[in-house]
């Protein structure tokens, strides 16, 4: 069951972290766009789940 659930959303998760992350300042601007690549890649081979829109307004 623990393992069902972890799976379950890993897509989400992924793409979640790859809208929000901020690299450190000693990243260059290319790794930070693999890594994002990266972390989409990973998620398309999880699903095709979709996290919730970035909110625009506070």
């Amino acid at each position: 069951m623990f393992g069902e659930y972890r799976v379950c959303h890993s897509d989400v998760a992924l793409r979640y972290l790859r809208d929000r992350i901020n690299v450190p300042r000693d990243m260059s601007i290319y790794a930070a766009k693999r890594l994002r690549e990266s972390l989409e890649k990973t998620a398309a081979l999880a699903g095709d789940g979709q996290p919730a829109p970035i909110p625009t307004k506070q």
